[in-house]
């Protein structure tokens, strides 16, 4: 089971938000704000966890370079909204009373 840190969050935001029918690691480079080489550790562990999807295309639209267009599945948004609710909760909660009164 993936345990989803704020960068993860983040990345995984970026896909419930979006309109796109998919991103590119470039896409979630440009937008997520979290480094160069980050979102692709991340996209890759998401991937492995069934979170996202990817398709390979070695030539899109003509270009030379090959890119991997990454999409969200069905579990990756169940899990995305239930780690948001969690961190929302843990954050709303009062901060407990210090023991040394």
């Amino acid at each position: 089971m993936l345990r989803p840190t704020l960068r993860t969050l983040q990345v995984m935001k970026m896909f419930v938000d979006s309109t796109a029918e998919g991103r590119s690691g470039y896409d979630v480079v440009r937008d997520a704000d979290i480094g160069n080489s980050a979102p692709y550790r991340v996209l890759k562990r998401l991937e492995k966890a069934g979170w996202l999807s990817s398709v390979y295309d070695p030539n899109p639209d003509g270009l030379d370079r090959p890119k991997r267009t990454y999409t969200l599945t069905e579990l990756g948004l169940v899990e995305t909204l239930k780690a948001m609710r969690e961190l929302q909760s843990s954050s709303s909660r009062p901060a407990m009373a210090s023991a040394t009164a």
